[in-house]
């Protein structure tokens, strides 16, 4: 998934300010941004302790601890802000938490969120992987709009993989599978699945995708 992040990224511009990923986990993806932009400054952000001590561990960056509606940022400090699986998570209130990063942005700054599409999944996998709400495209475009945000492209990902997901999610909803059986992907299975969104990000450069489990939005201030 990374490298479609990256592909929707291609040819962006923006403002030379920090680029900030809030959810950064262990620094895995803000690493990359570094690379990809070594004469901006980095920034990570991340509600859980243990992940932050990693991400320091394993790149020079500046981190730092938040959560989505209060962000330790000024105001117009940063040129681009990343949140990939976070706007999405329980006990976020998605417009509050768009607002704020629209407060953060320069202006001509953007924004490009990731989260979890079609509520009717919504089930045990979920609730496993802390997902409070699974979205709609137009929710998504409509929420971005009332914080102040000028959409520039909203596309699906994922979307190879759609139709075994939703078949793996109803059997989850049934109680006829466990969670914990996707947890251990064998290497063979992980090798498609790797092929699979390299695909994707190759379409993407041309096109964007009509369905998925995942949907991004690139947004301006």
């Amino acid at each position: 998934m990374r490298g479609i992040t990256h592909t929707l990224l291609e040819g962006i511009d923006f403002p030379n300010a920090p680029i900030v990923e809030i959810g950064c986990g262990g620094g895995a993806f803000l690493g990359e941004l570094k690379a990809h932009y070594p004469t901006r400054q980095a920034i990570g952000l991340d509600l859980n302790p243990v992940a932050l001590a990693h991400t320091k561990q394993a790149v020079t960056a500046s981190v730092m601890q938040a959560n989505l509606h209060h962000l330790p940022l000024a105001s117009e400090q940063c040129g681009a802000i990343i949140g990939l699986d976070v706007f999405d998570q329980q006990g976020v209130d998605l417009l509050a938490a768009l607002r704020e990063s629209q407060r953060v942005l320069q202006p001509g700054g953007i924004l490009l969120l990731r989260v979890s599409a079609y509520d009717w999944l919504r089930g045990p996998h979920d609730v496993a992987f802390g997902t409070g709400r699974r979205y709609s495209a137009s929710e998504v475009t409509d929420t971005l709009r009332a914080a102040g945000l000028e959409l520039l492209r909203l596309t699906y990902a994922n979307s190879l993989l759609l139709l075994p997901a939703i078949l793996v999610r109803l059997a989850q909803q049934g109680g006829h599978t466990a969670v914990q059986a996707q947890l251990n992907t064998p290497p063979l299975l992980n090798t498609l699945f790797k092929a699979m969104l390299q695909s994707e990000a190759h379409w993407l450069r041309h096109a964007s995708l009509p369905a998925g489990l995942s949907l991004y939005a690139l947004a301006r201030k």
